[in-house]
Parts: structure tokens; C-alpha cells; sequence
């Protein structure tokens, strides 16, 4: 064990025990397993490689030199003072995790190596490292999180505060807020929400496939087009004026549609569940694709161009006519197969002008027909 003042340039330490450095500077290189303590307010410009990394409470490492460890014990703040310095923290495991505190900050970046539990507050760049995990609250890490590890990063809770980008994959284990607009940040990673996770964003910040396994409103879409696939045994809340689903990915879950808020401008394969609708949804087809999961709920469904119908629509219900974003206007021709219910009791069914209804059984019509424009019945009794 050895407690110091200082250690002068020309001098590289080997600990493989206890040192404590008690002066305001250090610029020796120290290596070995053993364990570095800062007593004081210290500007270390050496590289440091220890087993354990300490910083008492209340002081400030300020450093340029990098620093690997497999724990850090910080009290204080580690301030990383060059855009070329590195904190590496290599230690824990999935049982134990090392656990960070304190706060990090300054230019440089973070790189978790190992298993980190993150209890403080990280402000610099975070890179998660194939092998690393971190596990945080969203509100306490402020820098860009690149995150390169299957199920590398995990959040556990908070508002998610910068982008996170990276090969690897995000598991949300608890409630995480992304906000809408401007002030959300885009999650370029896989999603995997689990059964105890619900996560709350815009549909455009999402930039990897979402495993949605919430169990309470696992996945909110508050805005935005959704251009990724959602799997999973949760379902998804429609609760903003302006979601919509690119062409070619779904959301293969029941899925939910709250008061007021609307599912827009979406072709019917990306309807991968029910659907309670309570509030809107927009539907099209271009080539007489098939609707092949249940609508009920209190709202209303517009039909747009080619629509197929094989399932039960118990909506008020809307066949009209699209002007897509050249201003060229498309007529519905939408067919209803026999067998599936076509609205509800006491809410209206509207085709407006120039618009097509195919019904194969009218049997099937159960709300009230305002017909504007072709209604062709080919079988069945009218009955609403």
C-alpha cells in the first residue's frame, strides 16, 4: 500500500495493491490489477489501467490521460477532458454488475465493456462494447449511447435524452418516455420491449424492428410513420392524430386506437391484429389486398381504393375516394366477402360519389346504408 502526494512524469507505476493519491495532479502512467484512489481535486494526464478506480466523495478527476478499469467507485465526477480520452469500465458480470456512480462528464466517451448498473449520471458519449451491457435509468445518461450488443443496453425507466444509435439492441424493462416532435430522439437500434416495459414514442424515431411483449400498452405511437415491423405479444396504442404504417412493414399484434387519435393512410397488410379503433383509421389497398383481422371499438374506418374485407368491421364505416400527394383522386371498389359483419347497429355506412361497395351477402350489412354512389348486393337479404 502506498499513499502519495504526487507521481512525477518519468516515473510509471506497476500496482498491483493500494495506492492513494492525495496531490491535485498525476502524469505518470500506472498499470497492474490493484486499485488507484484520488483523494483530492486532481488533473491526471497519464494513462491509468487498474482493477478498481476510485474518487472520493465530493472531489473531480479531470483527466486527459484514458482510463481502463473493472470498477469504478465514484463519489465525485470524472471529467474526461479531451475528445481523444476514454474511460473503459470492463468489470462485472450478468449476476453481479460492477455498479457506476457519481457523474461523468467532459468530451471524451464512455466504453462499457463489461456489465455496468448505471446508479449516477453519465453526460459524456457512451459506446457499448459487443461484450458490454449497460442497464440505466433514460433520464441519467445525456450523451449519444452507441450501442453495439445484442440486448446491450437496457432501460429501465425516464425520458430517453440524446439518440442512441449503434448495431446492437435496446430491451425496455420499464416505463421510458421518447418525445414526440422535435424533441424526440431516434432509437437506431432493435427494440425489444419486455413483458414489465412500456415505451412511449414517435413512430419515425424508431429505426430497428420492435419485439413489443408489454403487457400494459407495451408500444404508444404518439406520431409520425412507423417504417419498421412490430412483433410481439403486446399490443400497440394509436395515441396521436398522425401515425401511419409505411408500405411493406406491419404491426403484427391487436392493436389499439384511443379516443380521438388516428391510424392514417395505411394499406390493410400492415394490419397484423385486431384492432380496437375508438378514434379513426385510414385503410388502402392498390391491388385488392385482403383486411383479415377484426375492427370494432367506437370509431369510425375509412375504406380507400382497392380494399378487400375479411374480417368484421364493427365501426361506423366511410368508402371514399384518396387524393394521393400528386393530386391525382382514387375511387374505392371495395368488396366485402360473405360471412364478415359490415358495420354496426345504429352508425352509419357511407359510399360516397363515385365510390364502389361489392357486397356478397347483404346479409352481412348491419348498420344503416347511405349510399352516394355504387352499391352492387349479390346475395343475401337486407336486413339494416
Amino acid at each position: 500500500k502506498l499513499e502519495t502526494e504526487t507521481v512525477t512524469a518519468s516515473e510509471q507505476v506497476k500496482n498491483a495493491g493500494d495506492l492513494t493519491i492525495t496531490g491535485t495532479s498525476n502524469s505518470s502512467k500506472i498499470t497492474g490489477n490493484g486499485t488507484t484512489e484520488f483523494t483530492n481535486d486532481v488533473n491526471n494526464s497519464g494513462d491509468i489501467s487498474q482493477g478498481t478506480v476510485k474518487v472520493a466523495d465530493g472531489k473531480t478527476l479531470t483527466t486527459t490521460g484514458d482510463i481502463t478499469t473493472d470498477n469504478l467507485t465514484n463519489g465525485g465526477t470524472v471529467t474526461l477532458n479531451s475528445a481523444d480520452t476514454t474511460l473503459t469500465i470492463k468489470g462485472g458480470t450478468s449476476d453481479t454488475p460492477t455498479t457506476v456512480g457519481g457523474t461523468i462528464n467532459g468530451t471524451g466517451s464512455t466504453k462499457i465493456e463489461g456489465n455496468a448498473q448505471n446508479n449516477g449520471n453519465i453526460a459524456s458519449a457512451v459506446e457499448i462494447a459487443a461484450s458490454g451491457k449497460l442497464s440505466t435509468n433514460a433520464n441519467n445518461v445525456t450523451g449519444v449511447i452507441t450501442n453495439n450488443a445484442t440486448g446491450g443496453l437496457t432501460l429501465t425507466g425516464g425520458t430517453i435524452q440524446n439518440a442512441i444509435d449503434g448495431t446492437g439492441s435496446t430491451v425496455i424493462s420499464g416505463t421510458v418516455l421518447n418525445n414526440k416532435d422535435t424533441a424526440g430522439k431516434s432509437i437506431d437500434n432493435a427494440v425489444t420491449i419486455t413483458s414489465t416495459g412500456n415505451l412511449t414514442t414517435a413512430a419515425d424515431k424508431l429505426g430497428g424492428a420492435v419485439e413489443n411483449n408489454g403487457t400494459t400498452n407495451g408500444l404508444t405511437l404518439t406520431g409520425g410513420k412507423l417504417s419498421q415491423n412490430v412483433t410481439g405479444t403486446g399490443k400497440t396504442i394509436i395515441d396521436g392524430t398522425d401515425v401511419s404504417v409505411k408500405y411493406g412493414n406491419s404491426i403484427a399484434q391487436d392493436i389499439e386506437i384511443t379516443s380521438g387519435n388516428k391510424l392514417i393512410n395505411t394499406n390493410v397488410t400492415a394490419i397484423g391484429g385486431d384492432v380496437e379503433n375508438n378514434g379513426d383509421i385510414q385503410l388502402y389497398s392498390w391491388d385488392n389486398d385482403k383486411l383479415e383481422h377484426n375492427i370494432t371499438g367506437t370509431g369510425t374506418t375509412e375504406l380507400n381504393q382497392k380494399v378487400v374485407v375479411a374480417a368484421d368491421i364493427e365501426n361506423a364505416i366511410n368508402i371514399k375516394s384518396y387524393t394521393d400527394s400528386e393530386s391525382v383522386v382514387h375511387n374505392a371498389n371495395v368488396t366485402v366477402e360473405s360471412g364478415h359483419k359490415f358495420g354496426i347497429t345504429g352508425k352509419d355506412i357511407t359510399v360516397d360519389l363515385n365510390n364502389n361497395l361489392i357486397m356478397q351477402d347483404a346479409d352481412d350489412i348491419k348498420g344503416n346504408l347511405i349510399n352516394n354512389g355504387v352499391v352492387e348486393l349479390q346475395g343475401g337479404l337486407i336486413s339494416s
